[in-house]
This record gives structure tokens, C-alpha cells and sequence, in this order.
């Protein structure tokens, strides 16, 4: 799945229909709709209120995300952005960062679980609905309310803990 702004600045998601057109992926729950569709097939959520301008002109940084149980650190591409969760190929649901092979089911990632946000530089995070929540330095998130991410602020995943930083500015 990628971001992409459309024509009115709202963020969507596109996605590859089995039969290789592109579809948009509801931000409510994760079906793959025709693009230019008002509200999605599945839920009935209203596809045209995501008008959250996330793409600006500015370049992005890279985000360094470290996995605080392994020790592990990823280089996350400089993506206004990105979805966390666990990838599942039987119903062909790619998140941008999957966290499978770090342990995520057996620590309650959801398969959707949050996205990280970047605007002018600055990390925001926000839960998508996952079934055992998003926090960040021990408070719950509210789903789709983003909540700005402090310089070594611990987040959680369910149980799996990690913690975002800026990088380099790409040139």
C-alpha cells in the first residue's frame, strides 16, 4: 500500500485489486474500494473525510524506528505516511512496515494497527481502530485522533514497544 493525495488533498491509500487495478483502501476498515467511490462498500465509512493534507512540498526525513525488546533498528523511507501493523497475503493486506518478523501477533499488533504521520518535520502517530491500542508513554490513544510524538517518547503497539526518531534530511 502507498499514500497518495487526491485532487481534493485527502490522503488515500492505494492498493492492488486481484485483478490488478487499483483500488482505495478504507482508513476505517482496510477494504479495497473503487476509486472515486464516497463511502466504502463494507463499513458505509464516509471516504471523503480524510482532508489531512499529509504530502507537502517539503521533503521528508528518514525516521529511525527501534525496536526496544530486540534492540533492532529500521531506516523507514521518508514518507509523509506510513502504516504499522502485520502483513496478511490471504486477503493481500501489505502495511508499509510490517512488523511480522519482529514478533507483532504474539505482542497484539493489529493487522492495521497505526500509522506515522510526518508534517514539517515533525513525527505524529495515530491508532486505527487496533483491537489492543496504541500509547505512547503509557497513554491510550483514541483512534484517528493523531497525537504528536515528543523527542524518546516510548510507543506501544499492543505489547511491542519501540520509539521513533528524525533522521537526516534527504538532500
Amino acid at each position: 500500500m502507498a499514500a497518495s493525495a487526491s485532487s481534493t488533498g485527502a490522503a488515500t491509500w492505494d492498493c492492488h485489486h486481484p485483478t490488478g487495478g487499483i483500488v482505495i483502501a478504507c482508513p476505517e476498515c482496510g477494504t479495497g474500494n473503487l476509486p472515486n467511490t464516497l463511502f466504502c462498500g463494507r463499513c458505509s465509512a464516509d471516504l471523503r473525510e480524510r482532508r489531512l493534507a499529509w504530502r507537502g512540498h517539503e521533503p521528508q526525513r528518514t525516521v529511525r524506528c527501534h525496536l526496544l525488546d530486540s534492540g533492532q533498528q529500521l531506516v523507514l523511507p521518508p514518507d509523509p505516511v506510513l502504516i504499522f501493523g502485520r502483513a496478511d497475503h490471504t486477503v493481500d493486506l501489505r502495511p508499509d512496515v510490517d512488523l511480522n518478523p519482529y514478533g507483532a501477533l504474539s505482542a497484539g499488533v493489529s493487522r492495521r494497527h497505526a500509522q506515522l504521520l510526518q508534517r514539517d518535520n515533525t513525527l505524529y502517530l495515530e491508532d486505527l481502530q487496533s483491537l489492543n491500542g496504541t500509547y505512547v508513554n503509557g497513554v491510550r490513544l483514541h483512534p484517528h485522533q493523531p497525537m504528536r510524538l515528543q523527542p524518546d517518547a516510548i510507543v506501544r503497539f499492543g505489547q511491542f514497544q519501540l520509539r521513533f526518531e528524525p533522521a537526516e534530511k534527504p538532500a
